[in-house]
């Protein structure tokens, strides 16, 4: 009786087979149309009593305590608790991090009208994002729109950036800013730098009438706010603010501070950055052991950044890792779906040194890679085809002097 519901749900919502991989499997995606009215989740003591435990449990960094909390009352459906799950296989927290059971949690879940509904289409197209496949990002950007239609406010910063970059739609800086401009609106202190970024960085929006500088300056309370109240996201925003000195003073003692506060909140990128920041620093040989190990920490909860910052410090054998190594990081990076890796991992193919040399996995990956938008792998493109192009120049028979005989019939 309960797979029948299921299926009816299912075809009310409407499957589309997108016919290509996603993750290395077939993916569907469900396209809600708004013609009937989804199923109403009502949330039991049960279920909203294992979200509190494992909440509580992530707040006290026990990660795997939190989801096997998750796992066992997943099996009931509850939506609530199929969104926390599924987020936790999504980023690998506490759990091998699995995109396609991810999926699977995430697609049950949004199928019901509970109050993380748009957030659960924020986390699909999060998901997508990630995923391997020709239209994933276009896949990506619908989740997007659907979670904005709910009224999700990273869901319009996160369209104003496919729109900005051109990934999995036309490139639109105009409709990227509209985004932008919606989700700082509705009180995404992130989007709001995104768009002053946008602002300052586009010279056919410099005439638009908007203060970039006035922007930042309006969301660092804001921001300030939400990383003091535990919202790790807000805390690492600041201190990349701080770090890179956009529309503010750079102040790196700040900096530290703020992506400090992020990384002990548990954001992966705030892990990160304070690595690197810390391997910057002045005084780098002090820190690097603790550096390594917030990128390891990051790397074990399937960042993709911090795989590929470790596979790059590998392949340079800096602080006596071996370059050995560097491949399998790599490749970890590449399956969280980072640009870095793909155009990395592509060096290596072409030049033949940590690995027999293959062109063409080469030219895949910086493909890929160039198709994020990833500026190095466009670049390594252009190399990869004027060598090809040389190296039929050489070949060729005119290159190479022979003798034609040219039939006279």
């Amino acid at each position: 009786m309960a797979n029948s519901i299921k299926q009816k749900q299912q075809q009310r919502l409407g499957v589309l087979t997108a016919g290509f991989l996603c993750a290395a499997a077939c993916i569907l995606i469900f396209q809600v149309d708004g013609s009937e009215k989804p199923a109403v989740s009502v949330s039991g003591p049960v279920a909203l009593k294992a979200i509190s435990d494992a909440r509580k449990l992530m707040r006290k960094s026990k990660w795997q305590d939190a989801a096997e909390v998750l796992r066992e009352h997943a099996i009931s459906g509850n939506p609530e608790v199929l969104y926390e799950f599924g987020r936790m296989l999504s980023y690998g927290w506490g759990t091998p991090r699995d995109l396609d059971k991810a999926r699977d949690k995430l697609l049950l879940a949004v199928l019901h009208e509970f109050p993380k509904r748009a957030a659960t289409a924020y986390e699909l197209g999060r998901l997508y994002q990630k995923s391997a496949g020709p239209d994933c990002h276009r896949i990506a950007f619908e989740w997007f729109s659907k979670a904005a239609d709910w009224g999700h406010a990273k869901s319009y910063a996160e369209l104003g950036r496919h729109y900005a970059r051109g990934i999995g739609v036309e490139k639109d800086l105009n409709a990227a800013m509209v985004q932008y401009k919606m989700a700082a609106e509705l009180g995404s202190a992130s989007a709001i730098l995104s768009f002053a970024n946008l602002l300052a960085s586009e010279e056919n929006l410099a005439e638009i009438g908007i203060d970039a500088a006035q922007l930042i300056a309006g969301a660092i309370p804001l921001l300030e706010a939400e990383a003091a109240s535990g919202r790790a996201s807000s805390a690492k925003v600041l201190g990349r603010l701080f770090r890179d000195g956009l529309f503010v003073s750079a102040d790196l003692l700040l900096a530290e501070r703020w992506l400090r506060r992020s990384a002990l909140l548990g954001d992966t990128g705030g892990m990160h950055d304070l690595a690197q920041l810390l391997i910057r620093s002045d005084t780098a040989e002090d820190n690097v052991a603790e550096a390594i190990e917030w990128l390891q920490a990051a790397a074990e909860r399937g960042d993709g950044s911090a795989l590929t910052a470790l596979g790059r410090l590998h392949v340079s054998s800096r602080f006596g890792l071996s370059s050995d190594e560097a491949i399998g990081f790599f490749e970890r990076g590449i399956k969280a779906g980072h640009p870095g890796s793909m155009s990395e991992l592509a060096e290596i193919y072409l030049d033949g040194v940590l690995a027999h040399s293959n062109r063409k996995r080469a030219e895949e990956l910086a493909a890929r890679a160039a198709s994020l938008g990833h500026k190095g792998a466009i670049a390594l493109l252009r190399r990869i085809e004027l060598k090809s192009l040389k190296t039929s120049k050489t070949n060729s028979p005119l290159a190479t002097g022979a003798t034609f005989l040219i039939s006279s019939k």
